[in-house]
């Protein structure tokens, strides 16, 4: 049978973090225009300050937690808290995580929708 050792499956869990927060920063660094203006490092400390907050707030899926990376990017990082749209979603108890996670795609699309096309002032 095999055994692996508890500080193992840290390890290989740090290891698999570490590739999907960089996932995510290369992924934001592609999509949103403001990031092109930031440095990599810049990005990574971002992306990792929104999947922490993420799993604070109940997220634990690759999934879920990209669309609340995305979310907090175009809303702000203290979108729970300041965004009006976004603490609703979020307090609303009889909502599943995925319900809240379309919610939350919504409410920055919307807020996107509202600034007009990339480009235009």
């Amino acid at each position: 049978m095999l055994r692996i050792q508890q500080q193992t499956m840290a390890a290989l869990g740090q290891q698999q973090r570490a590739r999907f927060e960089a996932r995510l920063a290369r992924t934001v660094a592609q999509s949103y225009p403001d990031a092109k203006e930031m440095s990599a490092e810049a990005i990574a400390a971002r992306v990792h300050a929104l999947v922490v907050k993420a799993e604070a707030l109940g997220f634990a899926s690759e999934r879920d937690i990209g669309v609340v990376v995305g979310a907090g990017w175009v809303l702000g990082d203290e979108f729970d808290r300041e965004h009006a749209g976004a603490r609703e979603v979020l307090a609303t108890p009889d909502l599943t995580i995925s319900e809240r996670c379309a919610a939350l795609h919504l409410v920055a699309d919307l807020a996107l929708a509202e600034l007009g096309p990339p480009g235009e002032s």
